[in-house]
Parts: structure tokens; C-alpha cells; sequence
């Protein structure tokens, strides 16, 4: 095995001593669906609990609800021990774009700040890292790409101070193009690999996703009032470029929104885009 992977066990004895080093360890795990991001996580979760000696359960330690992780991380009945390995297994349900017209998601932004001080392993799932509110990103310590059933590759955001793409967004999709892989990226950390589910924890995941994520759909639901107000805001930012010589990174540093979507709200004026 290569210096630059690591299976499940030994990439949990590096977040247990991530964990120990009197830091967080925030990873979010994208990718196609169907493809092992829930494998992959509760695999971690479950041997890093076993090393940092946490309990740890799918119906304890998993959730689909923001309200859930927030009883686990903040100070309460339901707050878990520290350095717990917590999994919220459709994390895009939860952080998706910016909805700043919803305090209980800004809340649960910055209540993640408390993962350090707790030392907590937090795993999430998302269809594409990059569609996550902005400032969870900067909070996530790991990304973790599956590329296909067993195989990802983990990268971690970059720690020159001066960089505006802590992530190495376009040097990764450059690579990935021209070489078929990462592995030569700045931040590029390892190559993970790691076995399917026996049919038996297949079963035990699956009974408790049905049971817990019945109250997604109301973490998605958008007022009506606030579709208006995000197609104003997109009308105003295509006349703000029209009318005057702002670059558009200069719009997205004033509303405090990624380039590339300004981009897509000014050549796209049929879309309405997330913050």
C-alpha cells in the first residue's frame, strides 16, 4: 500500500490523534449517490470511536436534523462526551447555499464552532462540496471525494494565510482534467479505500435513515416571499454590472458570495441563484 493511502484504520488513528491534539475534525464526504459516502463515514466514525473510546450507535450518533446535531453539540441533556464521532448523513439538508432569512441554520453555523472546544469528530454527506454554505466551508478541516464505490481522495483546506481558495478549487479541477487524479494538489492529504457493508450493518443503517430523516423536507422548505427576494437581489446584481465597471469579484466580495456564482447570476438571468 502506498504512503498516500490509507484504509479506514489507519485513517481514523490519524483523526484520533487530530482529535487529541486539542482540535476538531470536521470532514465532509461528497460524491454520486449510491456510491459509499455513508459507508465510508460510519466505517470512520465507528473505528475512531472505538480508538478515542466513545460510544458510539447508528441511532445515537447518526442524524438528518439540524435541531438533532444541535442538541448533541451544545451544552444540555442531549450533549455528547467529548471527542464523540458524530455523523450527519445528508448534511446538505442542513448547510445548503446561505439561507440567511433562517436563523436556525445561521445558529447551527456557528454552533459548530464548538466542535474544537468539544474535540468532536463530525462527518457529513453531500452530493458536491461545493454547493455548501460558504462559511461551513471554511469551518470544514477535511473534504473527502468518492470517486467510486471504495476509492476517495481527501484534502484538506490550504493553511497559506494569503490564499483566497483555501480549497485549491481550480488547481484540483485542472489536475483531475489533465491527469486523471489530484494527488499532485497542494492540499491533497491521501488516497482513501475501504470495504463494503456486511448485509447485517447495511440492515441496521438502513432502519434507522428510514426512521430519522422523515423531517428533511421541512430543513428544505423555502417561503414563497423568500424566492422573491433572491430574484431581486440576482435583478440588482446584473444591473449593478451593467450599469457600472465592478468587476464581478468585486460584487461577490460585497455581498459576501462566491465569483463563480455571480458569474453564473450575470450570464444566466433565467436562474435564481442560493447565496
Amino acid at each position: 500500500m502506498s504512503l498516500k493511502t490509507k484504509n479506514v484504520e489507519q485513517l481514523s488513528e490519524f483523526l484520533a490523534d487530530v482529535l487529541r491534539s486539542d482540535r476538531e475534525a470536521i470532514i465532509c464526504v461528497d460524491g454520486f449517490k449510491g456510491e459509499g459516502k455513508s459507508v465510508l463515514m460510519a466505517k470512520l466514525a465507528v473505528a475512531t470511536a472505538k480508538i478515542v473510546r466513545t460510544p458510539f450507535s447508528f441511532s445515537g450518533n447518526m442524524t438528518w436534523l439540524r435541531d438533532e446535531l444541535r442538541q448533541w453539540i451544545d451544552p444540555g441533556e442531549q450533549q455528547k462526551p467529548e471527542m464523540s464521532c458524530l455523523i450527519a448523513d445528508e448534511i446538505v439538508s442542513m448547510f445548503f447555499g446561505r439561507e440567511w432569512f433562517d436563523s436556525d441554520q445561521v445558529d447551527a453555523v456557528k454552533l459548530l464552532n464548538m466542535c474544537r472546544d468539544r474535540h468532536l469528530l463530525l462527518l457529513g454527506a453531500v452530493p458536491n462540496f461545493w454547493e455548501l454554505d460558504k462559511a461551513f466551508r471554511t469551518q470544514v478541516r477535511y473534504w473527502i471525494h468518492v470517486e467510486r464505490r471504495g476509492i476517495g481522495w481527501m484534502f484538506m483546506q490550504s493553511k497559506n494565510a494569503g490564499a483566497k481558495d483555501k480549497w485549491c478549487q481550480r488547481e484540483i479541477e485542472k489536475l483531475w482534467d489533465k491527469t486523471g487524479s489530484a494527488v499532485k494538489a497542494r492540499n491533497f492529504v491521501c488516497r482513501v479505500v475501504w470495504d463494503d457493508w456486511t448485509e447485517s450493518q447495511r440492515d441496521k443503517y438502513l432502519k434507522i435513515r428510514n426512521t430519522k430523516r422523515l423531517g428533511v423536507e421541512n430543513q428544505r422548505k423555502k417561503p414563497e416571499r423568500v424566492r422573491q427576494v433572491l430574484a431581486q437581489r440576482d435583478i440588482l446584481v446584473r444591473a449593478l454590472k451593467e450599469q457600472t465597471k465592478i468587476s464581478e469579484t468585486r460584487i461577490a466580495e460585497m455581498i459576501n458570495v462566491d465569483q463563480s456564482r455571480i458569474h453564473r447570476i450575470i450570464n444566466n438571468p433565467h436562474a435564481t441563484m442560493r447565496v
